[in-house]
């Protein structure tokens, strides 16, 4: 995963073509901790 802060996000179904008119989110913040689970993948929490 790539993400950063600056990029922008949409949650859910857009049927707008446009990100501004869709409802896009800029994030804010990702924090990326090793997994808590099943050690296969890091977790990430993504704050917009």
């Amino acid at each position: 995963m790539n993400i950063k802060q600056g990029d922008v996000i949409l949650i859910g179904l857009a049927v707008d073509l446009s990100p501004l008119t869709a409802g896009v989110a800029e994030v804010r913040a990702v924090m990326r901790w090793g997994d808590t689970l099943d050690r296969k993948a890091d977790d990430v929490r993504v704050s917009t």
